[in-house]
């Protein structure tokens, strides 16, 4: 008897968080479905419990799949891993931090695109919770969005991997997997948008706010670490370059780091590690003009400045 086609492939990228991932997972276990699913969940070189925490997991999740990377890939590298493992006629995303709160969600996107054979990528709004608990809506442009040169120009946002369901023929067609992972791209969402786009993907919007985003949890975008943020000003130079060949065809396209953006990066750090030398050495290169960049020039308006943010005075 031959196995039941996969109808769905769901796939998690995760690092080193492995209580979000547990909480992550529970929400795409609890989908009420009548297809056959896989969940594949790849891990990039975590150093904590993540790995055995899966293999708990499988024991009593058969659809569960585990893939390691063998080296650190970062982002869109370890994405790429997994996708060259989807066996799924269609494939959803989630990060290992958010939540599906609607057990009805991927019923919902996957009748919907069997329904509708002409359209490739189906993508809903959702909603953002802080460590707080305070919800605010997820929404994307109703007009003329998503627009491929828009979205390129930064015009537009790019969709979130987390809010869409796609043919996994289209999305294969468009990306060159092997690319994300030589050149460990720092994301997935915004380069993945591109590529579908510009491969003429059809999309189609749904109105079913059916995902949770966590904010404020230390992702790489608000590290810290100076070299953490130089490391990812490199690749995204990298991935700039690379997005713009693929979309152009020409492959002499070269970008260097933005510089004004790094600084701004690096400024964010410094306040927040209460650097201030480094605050001061940063502001005169990040060409802002802002109350915070003024508040760099002496060591007690810095102070004051930190102080309100942490009271929630000025944010």
């Amino acid at each position: 008897m031959e196995d039941k086609q996969i109808m769905l492939s769901v796939v998690v990228c995760t690092h080193n968080r492995a209580k979000l991932l547990r909480e992550a997972l529970g929400s795409i276990f609890g989908q009420r479905v009548d297809f056959t699913m896989e969940v594949i969940v790849s891990d990039d070189c975590s150093t904590d419990n993540t790995v055995s925490m899966l293999k708990e997991l499988k024991e009593n999740h058969s659809m569960l799949r585990i893939n390691v990377t063998p080296e650190n890939y970062g982002p869109g590298g370890n994405w790429a891993s997994a996708m060259k493992l989807v066996q799924g006629k269609y494939v959803a995303f989630l990060d290992d931090d958010d939540l599906w709160p609607d057990e009805n969600r991927m019923q919902t996107l996957v009748d919907y695109l069997e329904a509708n054979p002409d359209i490739d990528v189906v993508y809903t709004d959702g909603f953002t919770f802080n460590k707080r608990g305070k919800k605010e809506p997820y929404l994307w442009p109703k007009e003329d969005f998503p627009n491929l040169q828009k979205m390129w120009r930064g015009e537009q946002p790019c969709i979130s991997l987390d809010m869409m369901v796609v043919r996994t023929s289209m999305i294969n067609k468009s990306v060159q997997y092997d690319d994300y992972i030589r050149l460990k791209l720092p994301t997935q969402d915004w380069n993945t948008n591109l590529l579908l786009l510009s491969h003429n993907a059809r999309c189609s919007f749904i109105n079913h706010p059916s995902v949770a985003v966590r904010q404020n949890l230390g992702s790489l975008s608000r590290t810290a670490d100076y070299d953490k943020i130089i490391q990812k000003a490199r690749l995204e130079a990298v991935m700039n370059s690379y997005i713009d060949q693929q979309i152009t065809g020409d492959h002499t396209l070269s970008y260097d780091i933005d510089e004004q953006r790094l600084y701004r990066s690096l400024l964010n750090a410094a306040y927040q590690n209460g650097d201030w030398h480094r605050a001061k050495e940063y502001s005169k290169k990040s060409g802002e003009h802002t109350i915070r960049v003024k508040c760099c020039r002496f060591w007690i308006t810095f102070s004051l400045f930190r102080l309100a943010k942490q009271c929630r005075i000025l944010g």
